[in-house]
């Protein structure tokens, strides 16, 4: 799209040009079909007297891509309310959509108290993800705050809610995390945070963002977030946001060597993961249920 828009698609050979019009109109039927399914989810919500906010791919769309149908997605992401979260899932249960099965009974017990969102549902292709946190209850605060206090987007002549700026790039860095922690680099993810931070790095680029991601747990990721914006996509960072000179290089070097072998990013060991998902959860009642469950599926 950059290509056309700029004039130079008459450098790519014909075969080429094709095959990336050929893309191209694929992604934009994708977004088509999956903002349409998004929009019935949040009308069905919003008539049950559910606030729902738009994550990821569904918010940067509007907010950065410029609703062209360029930024693809896979899959529906939303943020409700704790105390909305089962009620959701029963009316989009309505919709048509299917869980996902759990890998025990006994998860049913800490849907609320296991991770950030619900298993997924999935309907015609389409898969949903209900969340209820976006850090983990330790900085419910943050989630709550950012329901009350959403910033507006406007699709298809409609209103919808998304994520304030700064939680939306706290958000995204915890996406990144999570992927990178499963051995993957998606450099699209890089492209979205910096799109997001070109349109409003006024907003986010302040004293609060780090003191939100300690709050968050997360304060060293985003540290390292903002030295590859600096470094590799030239983004103008105040330096009392950054980890310090020298490891700004390291990072930045790492960041290169990820997207040279997006494949082979180190990945925290299985201990390490399952000590973190147990910290994950509040309260020791639904650390042991979740224990037994994983131990013990049937």
């Amino acid at each position: 799209q950059n290509m056309i828009d700029l004039h130079l698609e008459t450098y790519v050979t014909e075969k080429e040009r094709r095959a990336l019009e050929g893309s191209l109109l694929r992604t934009i039927a994708r977004v088509t079909y999956i903002n349409s399914v998004a929009a019935e989810i949040a009308g069905e919500l919003d008539r049950n007297n559910i606030k729902v906010l738009f994550l990821k791919g569904m918010a940067l769309e509007t907010l950065v891509y410029g609703a062209r149908g360029l930024r693809q997605m896979n899959d529906i992401d939303i943020l409700v309310s704790p105390s909305d979260a089962l009620k959701a899932k029963e009316i989009l249960s309505t919709l048509g959509f299917t869980d996902t099965p759990l890998k025990s009974p006994l998860f049913r017990k800490i849907l609320l108290e296991m991770g950030n969102h619900l298993p997924e549902m999935r309907r015609s292709g389409i898969s949903v993800d209900i969340h209820f946190r976006l850090f983990g209850y330790m900085a419910a605060g943050i989630t709550a705050g950012a329901i009350k206090y959403p910033q507006e987007i406007i699709i298809s002549g409609k209103t919808y809610y998304i994520l304030p700026p700064q939680i939306a790039l706290m958000s995204m860095v915890k996406h990144i995390m999570k992927h990178e922690d499963k051995g993957e680099f998606q450099l699209r993810l890089y492209c979205d945070t910096f799109l997001l931070l070109r349109k409003f790095s006024g907003n986010i680029l302040d004293e609060n963002l780090l003191k939100y991601a300690r709050q968050a747990g997360i304060e060293s990721e985003v540290e390292r977030h903002l030295a590859v914006m600096k470094e590799v996509f030239k983004v103008a960072v105040p330096a009392m946001l950054l980890p310090g000179h020298e490891k700004t290089l390291v990072i930045r070097d790492l960041f290169f060597r990820n997207m040279d072998n997006p494949g082979k990013v180190m990945k925290p060991g299985w201990g390490a993961v399952y000590r973190a998902t147990l910290k994950s959860i509040k309260g020791i009642r639904p650390r042991l249920i979740f224990i037994l469950g994983d131990a013990f599926p049937s």
